[in-house]
């Protein structure tokens, strides 16, 4: 088997004899040494050689034959070639040709060399590799390369991007997270510190209980690589707070007609408030009203807290009043018994009222000397009394003089009671 369309066949025999050569199956005709053929076609030929001796006897023939063949052999068949993309800094290539074909082998356009299949690569540098492979005939004929091409990429893929989580502190029981990556990558994510799964974008998660809840992504890239998660963490609350601390509001009736209250509430809250049943409207940790009106007034703050629930509104009612000193009246609930020397006072709703008081009057103050007491002067007994409330007094065996203080302060002039 051979490439070669020509050949030089030498020709020996006995001492003197001449040669008669027949190729192809053609006729004999005479012929020396070395028989020399050309033009060769591909396929099979022979040569066939019979020797004369000097006496003209021709002897059997002596016959070669071989085969020109000049076409080169089909590239192999390349398997298992690594993806276009790959992780791997290894492979393995199968490599197949025809019957009796060599093969020489190029990695990443190197010198061709002798190889086998399967051929083993290792240690592969991220970046463009290839592998050419050629077969080598029996005839010796190269054919073509056959060639596998990819790219090694290592690099684990930058974290994703999240878009939509909610707020740190939500009321909302759902959400709904856009998540992207690098071209082609595919996404792993774990809820609430969960196993990773595949998913994809937008993430929607829904009936999420109150408390804290995180969502971690991975991405993974074409060739594999997996990348560090990106992760978002909010709180679900959907408790309405209690209702917020007001204080500094006068309790129940007051002269000022200006009120500055106090606001408290949960860390992080807002709060609306409105006065005199006005619409709500944003406030801060101090409410300020003023210029008001002799009647009663109302304050009611609402607060909102960080995940936006509402709670019910802190209620603080006072009136604004014209205060007058209390005084005695004569002919309303006050006597005294004149053998008992015991001081009978009741005061009823009415008469209190008249005084420009509130609800009491806190303290009832008597003297039982002559001259009239000094206003500065003070036998504080210290009895709270309500309206209808009656009180005895030992006055003594003289007059008793009797005075009354409201819970504002406010002293009445001194009342003379007769034996």
């Amino acid at each position: 088997l051979t490439q070669s369309r020509s050949a030089s066949i030498s020709i020996s025999a006995e001492e003197g004899a001449t040669f008669s050569c027949s190729v192809d199956g053609g006729d004999y005709s005479a012929c020396s040494t070395p028989k020399s053929l050309s033009g060769l076609a591909d396929g099979l030929h022979s040569l066939a050689v019979k020797a004369i001796d000097a006496l003209g006897n021709t002897g059997s023939a002596a016959t070669a034959s071989w085969t020109v063949d000049t076409t080169p052999p089909a590239a192999p068949v390349l398997s298992g070639a690594p993806d276009s993309l790959t992780k791997h800094i290894t492979a393995a290539i199968s490599a197949s040709a025809e019957d009796g074909a060599s093969l020489s082998c190029s990695v990443d356009g190197g010198d061709y060399l002798a190889c086998s299949s399967p051929v083993a690569l290792s240690g592969l540098a991220d970046g463009a590799h290839s592998l050419a492979v050629k077969a080598t005939d029996a005839a010796g004929n190269t054919g073509s390369a056959a060639t596998a091409s990819w790219t090694v990429d290592t690099t684990p893929p930058a974290a994703p991007v999240l878009n939509g989580a909610p707020a740190s502190f939500t009321k909302s029981r759902s959400a709904s997270i856009s998540i992207s990556g690098e071209t082609g990558a595919t996404f792993a994510c774990s809820v609430d510190g969960g196993e990773y799964s595949a998913c994809t974008s937008p993430l929607a998660i829904t009936d999420l209980a109150d408390g804290l809840h995180s969502l971690a992504v991975k991405a993974i890239d074409v060739p594999g690589n997996t990348g560090s998660p990106k992760t978002v963490s909010w709180t679900v609350d959907t408790t309405a707070p209690a209702a917020p601390v007001v204080t500094g509001v006068p309790s129940p009736a007051t002269v000022a007609t200006s009120v500055t209250a106090a606001i408290s509430g949960e860390p992080g809250a807002t709060f609306a408030c409105s006065v005199d049943s006005a619409a709500y409207t944003a406030c801060g940790a101090t409410l300020s009203a003023t210029n008001l009106s002799l009647g009663e007034h109302v304050i009611r703050v609402e607060q909102t807290d960080l995940s936006g629930n509402t709670s019910e509104a802190a209620t603080r009612t006072w009136s604004v009043v014209v205060l007058n000193a209390p005084r005695l009246l004569s002919k309303v609930g006050l006597s005294l018994a004149p053998k008992t020397k015991i001081v009978t006072l009741k005061l009823n709703a009415a008469a209190d009222r008249s005084y420009g008081i509130s609800n009491s009057v806190s303290t009832i103050e008597y003297y039982n000397k002559l001259p009239r007491p000094k206003d500065s002067a003070e036998r504080n007994l210290n009895f709270l009394v309500a309206y209808g409330t009656t009180v005895k007094l030992r006055a003594g065996q003289v007059a008793c003089w009797l005075r009354v203080r409201d819970n504002f302060g406010k002293w009445s002039t001194w009342y003379r009671t007769q034996p």
